[in-house]
């Protein structure tokens, strides 16, 4: 089986409320109420993102009510990254997989995003946001393999287990493509931003992105020390250590790490509970 055939179930089904809401962004005649009337289709979205715009990942001075609102400190960019994010999740809600807790699965997706995110503000990278989207969409591909394939990611999961070999070598020993490649050809299929398919294709091996190996290399390193955290699990029987030359890369010390892991713990359980909750 190709990787073009396991993502063809949601290619027909890409998030139409993101890119209905970039056309209206890119509208120089648009109003931040032109933008809030396309969220507010979507109820459940509507409302999750005030619950994020009045998280503590935005940590707003007073209590955001609406989306105008909203838009008036997240930003424009920050507010298609989080709608992109969400709608990303619930288009794979409702997956059964037998192999693994998709609440786990997401919880991990979460602490990679923080992870991220706390890396891009650590070494001051500008838009902080898009390393959370690229944190919680990096192993969007799992979860294609383990609907499509059940039998045979089963049989790599055992296999990484038992070996002490890396989820992604053995996936591609398995079915020939790993999870990475199937999550960078669904967004490529989705046409989505180049940025996100590389980063996603290339977040464990982050030297082979050709025009965005520093972002890949902070969420391989997000990825990483979230497992090290092991908040939550991803079925994964084995985490590779950190690559130092990758660390230095970045510019970051272990001492940064160190940090980093600090923030994280203090940060997780409020954010996964708003990203999670239903509404």
């Amino acid at each position: 089986m190709k990787v073009e055939d396991v993502v063809d179930d949601w290619v027909a089904s890409p998030p139409h409320l993101y890119f209905k809401l970039k056309e209206v962004i890119e509208d120089p005649d648009s109003s931040f109420k032109d933008i809030g009337e396309v969220i507010l289709h979507d109820p459940a979205l509507s409302a999750r993102i005030l619950k994020i715009s009045n998280s503590p990942l935005f940590n707003p001075e007073s209590e955001v009510e609406t989306i105008e609102h909203a838009l008036t400190f997240i930003g424009m960019n920050q507010l298609e990254e989080l709608v992109l994010g969400t709608a990303v999740m619930e288009s794979f809600k409702g997956i059964p997989v037998d192999m693994i807790d998709i609440n786990s699965f997401w919880k991990h997706s979460i602490a990679c995003a923080l992870t991220a995110r706390l890396i891009a503000e650590h070494i001051h990278e500008s838009d902080l946001e898009r390393f959370y989207l690229l944190g919680i969409l990096h192993d969007i591909g799992s979860l294609v393999i383990y609907k499509k394939t059940p039998k045979a990611a089963k049989e790599a999961l055992q296999l990484s287990e038992e070996s002490s070999k890396y989820l992604f070598q053995v996936e591609t020993q398995v079915h020939g493509f790993n999870h990475a490649e199937a999550g960078a050809a669904l967004f490529q299929a989705w046409k989505l931003p180049e940025r996100l398919t590389e980063v996603v294709a290339c977040h464990h091996d982050p030297i082979k992105a050709k025009n965005y190996s520093r972002d890949a290399s902070i969420v391989y390193l997000a990825d990483i020390i979230s497992h090290e955290i092991d908040l939550q699990g991803t079925g994964e029987g084995f985490s590779p250590p950190i690559d130092e030359k990758i660390l230095q890369s970045v510019g970051l010390t272990s001492r940064d790490v160190s940090a980093v892991k600090s923030q994280l713990q203090d940060q997780f359980e409020q954010t996964a509970e708003v990203f999670l909750s239903s509404s």
